[in-house]
């Protein structure tokens, strides 16, 4: 726990009084760590004016398991009948971080107030030298965070890759390899940003593995899943105008993009994420053999492609099938 939140909670619970009233002048009890780390046996509440401070205290202070905390307004003192029966105090940064400039510090992170608290000053620090020292605190804190990222991410592609090897890959069926090129298409994205050299390996091996699996798959039953319902999923891209109009209570827009490789989604997905927009990711078959021209005429006309034609036909076809 770090020193600020210890010496918050010591605070609060420096008392013979069961309960407790807090003028959280900087909002320090919001912070989430804040709230998991106070004793169980708190009942918090938030009292937005003097006449909710009275009000919430009467309906609860006689509560046998639970003793109250209640944040109440800045500008609150307790008429004496509660402040005898509740310990009062204020709390704010100066009396956390007496060194340092609290306006500096207001609203910050609670990492960085983490990362300032754990820090010696042995004189008072000014505005510009408090903002120098969390500038100076943030650069060690996203260098930090980015290494538990790669840490995470390298943890992520062994455990994935750990469990692929641990299958018996003969007579999967298709949702198997759907499911599978996507953690493939995540892991080459997360290699592209780090080039886990050993991972590197280890993971062309597997793919060389995997193919020869997926070509017995082809072999034997590729052909079936043309007979699936597209209803809940489209297993090729045949069905996909299938699977879409069979959502005929949306409005739709269906979007191409061409030649892109599955990690390059990831990418891009990574964007709508940051934009938050919501969306859901899943994989379809090529038709056979995959070749550009021949999937998109099988996903505009949503039938079997004509393997003598180009796709200088697939504005009608796309047409013709919601005709």
């Amino acid at each position: 726990m770090a020193d600020w939140k210890q010496k918050l909670l010591s605070k609060i619970t420096a008392t013979h009084k069961r309960h407790v009233m807090v003028r959280d002048e900087d909002f320090l009890l919001e912070y989430p760590s804040m709230q998991q780390i106070l004793p169980a046996d708190f009942n918090v509440l938030r009292c937005n004016t003097h006449l909710q401070v009275r009000v919430q205290f009467e309906l609860h202070h006689n509560i046998v398991d639970k003793r109250l905390l209640m944040i109440v307004p800045n500008d609150y003192f307790p008429i004496p009948d509660l402040e005898h029966r509740a310990h009062f105090l204020q709390i704010s940064l100066s009396d956390l971080f007496p060194m340092l400039d609290r306006a500096s510090l207001i609203g910050l992170e609670e990492s960085l107030l983490d990362a300032m608290s754990a820090q010696k000053y042995y004189e008072k620090q000014n505005k510009e030298k408090t903002l120098y020292l969390i500038e100076k605190a943030a650069q060690i804190n996203a260098t930090e965070n980015e290494r538990k990222r790669i840490e995470r991410a390298y943890a992520a592609i062994e455990t994935t890759l750990n469990k692929i090897e641990a299958e018996n890959i003969e007579n999967k069926q298709p949702d198997f390899w759907l499911e599978t090129v996507q953690s493939l298409g995540a892991i080459y994205h997360t290699l592209f940003e780090h080039h886990f050299t050993q991972t590197e390996a280890r993971f062309e091996n597997i793919v060389t593995w995997l193919n020869v699996g997926f070509q017995q798959f082809l072999e034997q039953k590729y052909e079936g899943i043309f007979t699936r319902s597209s209803v809940l999923k489209p297993y090729t891209v045949s069905k996909v105008l299938d699977h879409l109009s069979a959502l005929n209570d949306q409005k739709l827009a269906l979007i191409v993009l061409d030649g892109m490789s599955f990690w390059q989604w990831e990418i891009i997905s990574a964007t709508l994420t940051e934009e938050k927009m919501e969306f859901e990711t899943d994989a379809t078959f090529a038709f056979i053999p995959s070749i550009t021209a021949f999937s998109r005429q099988s996903l505009f006309s949503g039938g079997k492609p004509d393997l003598l034609q180009d796709n200088s036909k697939e504005s009608l076809q796309f047409k013709n099938y919601w005709l």
